[in-house]
């Protein structure tokens, strides 16, 4: 830039020091990921430790008993069908399990 030069060559000229430079590469902090659900939800889930969430496990969470009579019954099945369905989105592999990157890889959406 010529005025930079221009206000680096008059610093010069009255003897003070050069304009200091802001590295904007080297002085920013690194950046670092946030947590992601997995660490809020794992402990929650993961009722047996073994590093994943069972389809049984997340049910057994997400369930309440059902009410008496009809009306109770169908609520409790869909209940069981969107929170089913939930959980089949999220685990991408398909073995029944989810991982820490399963559930992270939900980013916010409802688990």
């Amino acid at each position: 830039n010529p005025l930079d030069k221009r206000i680096e060559a008059a610093r010069k000229a009255l003897g003070l020091p050069s304009q200091p430079t802001f590295d904007n590469q080297g002085d920013a902090p690194a950046t670092t990921t946030e947590p992601g659900l997995s660490s809020t939800v794992m402990p929650q889930l993961d009722t047996n430790q073994d590093g994943f969430v069972s389809r049984e496990e997340y049910m057994r969470d997400h369930q309440r008993g059902a009410t008496v009579g009809d009306i109770g019954t169908q609520r409790y099945m869909q209940r069981y069908h969107r929170f089913d369905s939930r959980f089949r989105a999220a685990d991408r592999d398909r073995d029944g399990r989810l991982s820490p990157d399963e559930i992270d890889a939900m980013q916010g959406r409802r688990f």
